[in-house]
């Protein structure tokens, strides 16, 4: 009897072993593999590449003029100079977190050769916001970065607003190329041209205007609050400068000055900076306008830009910055003036 039953049962454990292995070798019957979600990624981002990144995140200010969220596409060193001028605390640190000056140490010439930056920027209803990137894509049939950020929201939030950068460095192999489009949640964003970074209270003109007035110093500053008073400067100062023709790309004192009339004096002041260079190729750029709490007082940064084939030709300069509105300064009231150089 037991060697009945011991037959039997080896009967059926063949019987069972024979089953498994049909159905394994039949594909209609067979159970496949589970897929790996990062050798695989999902088909709705195909074809695509997924990009290993590194990202940094720095609480900073915000611009009111931008787009939330924008994305910026930093390609060499100089241009991120350039980018980092236009923030009016670049130097400023918040919870003694590393400022924007000391997170982009890192990006130096020897990143640029082979990386480009991806810049997106974030303003957040509450400062107790935070953010992860999980994943970054570029289509490349499309040339469509998908940038999946993640808010990360705390149970007690704080009331104050806040922006963010982020900084996103993209693997070696893959580069922002012309025409690319950035999807963030439900935005698809192109990058930002460095022109739109600079002052955004209102219209700047730079005139170039060869002379020197007597007493006049350099770099110096007026600010003209009337149409009458705009005309009398440039009728007490026409005999020492160039005002009546233009120069290059540089129009001509006597049009630009045209715009400013009585309907703009009526709730705007103008801002006139004159400056003298030792070459006529260097050109300017008005960053922005700040006031500085500590001191009481409103400051305006102007970078100077080198060219690589300077002049030896001397080179005088009126630069007219329309004042923000709600800004109104007494008489004799100057303002602090603060110079770079690129």
């Amino acid at each position: 009897m037991k060697k009945l039953f011991l037959s039997s049962l080896i009967l059926l454990t063949a019987l069972m072993l024979l089953f498994t292995l049909t159905a394994c070798l039949n594909p209609s019957t067979s159970t496949p593999p589970a897929s790996d979600p990062e050798s695989n990624p999902p088909p709705s981002f195909n074809p695509a590449d997924h990009l290993l990144f590194g990202v940094q995140y720095l609480r900073t200010g915000f611009r009111e003029d931008l787009h939330n969220p924008s994305v910026t596409v930093i390609r060499t060193r100089r241009e991120l100079d350039i980018y980092l001028d236009t923030f009016p605390c670049p130097d400023a640190s918040w919870d003694n977190d590393p400022t924007l000056t000391q997170i982009c140490e890192r990006y130096n010439e020897e990143y640029f050769a082979d990386r480009d930056l991806i810049v997106v920027l974030v303003e957040e209803g509450s400062g107790s916001i935070r953010h992860k990137v999980n994943a970054v894509y570029r289509n490349s049939a499309t040339g469509e970065w998908a940038i999946d950020i993640e808010r990360l929201i705390p149970e007690i939030g704080t009331a104050d607003m806040a922006g963010w950068h982020i900084f996103i460095e993209p693997s070696k192999e893959m580069r922002v190329q012309e025409g690319d489009t950035f999807k963030i949640g439900d935005h698809t964003l192109s990058p930002l041209p460095l022109d739109t970074f600079g002052y955004y209270w209102g219209d700047v003109q730079y005139v170039r205007t060869n002379g020197h007035a007597p007493d006049t110093e350099f770099p110096s500053s007026l600010i003209i609050r009337s149409k009458q008073g705009l005309l009398d400067y440039y009728e007490n100062n026409n005999a020492y400068y160039t005002m009546d023709s233009s120069w290059d790309e540089s129009p001509a004192f006597r049009n630009a000055i045209e715009r400013y009339d009585d309907a703009y004096f009526a709730d705007r002041e103008l801002l006139i900076v004159r400056i003298e260079e030792p070459s006529g190729s260097i050109r300017h750029k008005v960053n922005f306008m700040r006031e500085n709490y500590s001191e009481g007082a409103w400051e305006v940064s102007i970078t100077s830009f080198k060219s690589m084939y300077e002049t030896e030709d001397m080179a005088q300069w009126h630069i007219l910055i329309e004042m923000p509105e709600m800004l109104h300064t007494e008489p004799n009231e100057q303002i602090t003036l603060l110079f770079k150089e690129r």
